[in-house]
């Protein structure tokens, strides 16, 4: 990891970048520049995200790389919205997904499970609220036979 610090128009500017054989800047843990008034970019392999927050949750953004319109996106596994009471969501450009764990996370342990935008598990259920269970495959509810 490398940091230069210099000048722009009298402000300190951090710059944060590693080699990793591409172009680009790369910071996992933290903004990639820091500019003279606060402000931060993020990027993690040459992407350029930013993080917003609002009154009600802190959002991860990323410019899809064709139409450059924001989406919401989860970088490093982090979750793409934090909402102030301790709900998380993992998105990829802009649908809930995450393939390894679940997409939602609720302060209170429920758990929703969802790929490419739609509700979908494998091995057992795609929704856990409390003690209920609800399987799901591509979207479609799964009726239990037994």
């Amino acid at each position: 990891m490398y940091v230069l610090i210099r000048l722009i128009q009298n402000k300190p500017f951090k710059e944060y970048w590693k080699t990793t054989g591409k172009k680009g800047f790369h910071r996992k843990k933290g903004p990639a520049f820091t500019w003279g008034d606060g402000t931060e970019e993020w990027h993690e392999t040459g992407i350029e995200y930013q993080k917003i927050k609002n009154d009600f949750s802190t959002e991860t953004l990323t410019k899809e790389s064709m139409t450059r319109i924001p989406h919401l996106h989860s970088f490093s596994d982090n979750p793409a919205v934090i909402y102030k009471n301790g709900t998380k969501e993992w998105h990829c450009i802009g649908m809930l997904h995450r393939p390894e764990g679940p997409a939602v996370e609720y302060d209170n342990g429920d758990v929703e499970y969802w790929i490419q935008g739609r509700k979908h598990r494998d091995n057992g259920p795609a929704v856990i609220y409390g003690n209920k269970q609800y399987w799901f495959v591509d979207g479609e509810f799964q009726k239990c036979t037994s």
